[in-house]
């Protein structure tokens, strides 16, 4: 049965060759990108967790202005 499948997928492959590279090109691509994007957001979310008490964690942030005159 997975036998017929492949032999038609194969022909229809060999017949459209230009829209096959362009999908299985579009489909690397977009998984790739998607791979980047986890593990960008791993590493972002993993910021910090080393920490025993990692949850109670702040960020202060001040800006100084300086008066001139």
């Amino acid at each position: 049965m997975f036998k017929n499948y492949f032999k038609v997928a194969f022909r229809v492959f060999n017949r459209n060759r230009l829209i096959t590279f362009i999908n299985v090109f579009g489909l690397g691509l977009a998984m790739t990108v998607g791979m980047m994007v986890m593990i960008r957001m791993q590493e972002d979310m993993s910021y910090d967790n080393f920490h025993p008490q990692s949850g109670s964690i702040l960020r202060i942030i001040s800006a100084y202005y300086k008066k001139s005159g």
